[in-house]
C-alpha cells in the first residue's frame, strides 16, 4: 500500500491516490492555512458582513438596470436611435463591471491576501480598465452624435453603418491600450513573516513606463482627450440652441409690434358693429 499520510490526514486509501475525501481536503486546507496571518480578515466579521451586503446590493441593482436599459433599446423599435443605442453600450460596459469586476474587488477586499491566484489578478485588472475606457469613450461618441444631431439636423443623422463602426472603435481602443496591464499585474509575497499569502500587485519595467502608460492611457485618451471633445461639443450645441429661433417665432421690434396691436383694435371693432354680436 502507498503511503499517502501526512499526520493524521489520508490522502489515498488501497493504492488509489485520488481517492479523496471533502473532508480531507477541507482538514488539509485549515490546517495549511488557519495559522497564516496574510489568510485572516481585513476589518473582522462585522464589516466583511456590511461590505459583502453594499456589494452585494451594488451589484443586483447594477445587473438589474443595466440589463433593463439593454433590452427595453433593442426590443422596442422605437427606442434604437443612435443616443439611446450608445447608452446600451454603455450599460454593457457596466454590466462588464458588475460580473468581472465587483465580486473580485469584494473578495480583495475582505481578506488581507489575494486568494484568487495569478490568473485571476491579471483578468480582473485588465477588464476594470476597459470598462472604464469603453465608458468614457461611449460618453464621448454620445456627445459627437448629440452635436452632428442638433447643429446639423439635416444631414447630421448618423447611420447604422456609422454606429456600428463607431461602436468597434470604442471597445478595440479600449481593449488595446490596456493590454499592459495584462503584462504588469501578477502577485508577489504579501511581506508578512511567516506567511506564504500573495498580493495583487503592478510590477512595471521602471518607473518610467508606469509613468508613460499612465499619461498615455490613463491622462490622454480616458481623460484629457474626451473632457475636451465632449466640452467643445457641448458648447457648439448650447450655441446652436441659443442662436435657434423657436418655431413660430418672430422677430418683433416697435414697428411691427405696432401694427400687430392696430389689427387687433381694428378686428374688436368690427367685430363689436356687427349685427349678430348686437343682437
Amino acid at each position: 500500500m502507498k503511503n499517502c499520510t501526512d499526520g493524521n490526514i489520508t490522502f489515498c486509501d488501497d493504492g488509489n491516490w485520488w481517492d479523496f475525501t471533502l473532508n480531507n481536503i477541507t482538514n488539509y486546507t485549515t490546517i495549511e492555512y488557519q495559522n497564516d496571518p496574510g489568510f485572516t480578515l481585513r476589518y473582522g466579521i462585522a464589516a466583511t458582513i456590511f461590505l459583502s451586503l453594499a456589494y452585494g446590493i451594488v451589484f443586483v441593482l447594477g445587473v438589474v438596470g443595466n440589463v433593463a436599459v439593454v433590452m427595453v433599446v433593442f426590443k422596442s423599435t422605437g427606442m434604437r436611435s443612435a443616443t439611446n443605442q450608445f447608452i446600451a453600450n454603455l450599460a454593457i460596459a457596466d454590466l462588464l463591471v458588475n460580473f468581472f469586476c465587483l465580486p473580485f474587488t469584494l473578495v480583495g477586499n475582505v481578506f488581507q491576501a489575494w486568494i484568487l491566484g495569478v490568473f485571476v489578478c491579471k483578468i480582473v485588472s485588465y477588464l476594470q480598465g476597459v470598462s472604464v475606457s469603453a465608458s468614457v469613450n461611449t460618453l464621448m461618441a454620445i456627445s459627437l452624435e448629440r452635436c452632428a444631431a442638433i447643429s446639423f439636423p439635416l444631414t447630421g443623422t448618423m447611420s447604422k453603418r456609422q454606429y456600428r463602426f463607431s461602436v468597434i472603435l470604442i471597445w478595440t481602443v479600449a481593449l488595446t491600450i490596456n493590454m499592459p496591464l495584462l503584462f504588469v499585474f501578477s502577485t508577489e509575497p504579501l511581506g508578512i513573516k511567516g506567511s506564504v499569502a500573495e498580493v495583487c500587485v503592478e510590477l512595471w519595467p521602471s518607473e518610467d513606463a508606469d509613468n508613460l502608460f499612465f499619461a498615455i492611457a490613463n491622462l490622454t485618451i480616458c481623460y484629457l482627450g474626451p473632457l475636451t471633445v465632449i466640452s467643445i461639443c457641448y458648447t457648439v450645441i448650447w450655441r446652436s440652441v441659443a442662436n435657434r429661433s423657436i418655431p413660430g417665432e418672430r422677430l418683433c421690434n416697435r414697428q411691427i409690434c405696432v401694427v400687430n396691436r392696430s389689427k387687433v383694435k381694428l378686428k374688436t371693432s368690427s367685430m363689436s358693429s356687427s349685427p349678430l354680436h348686437n343682437g
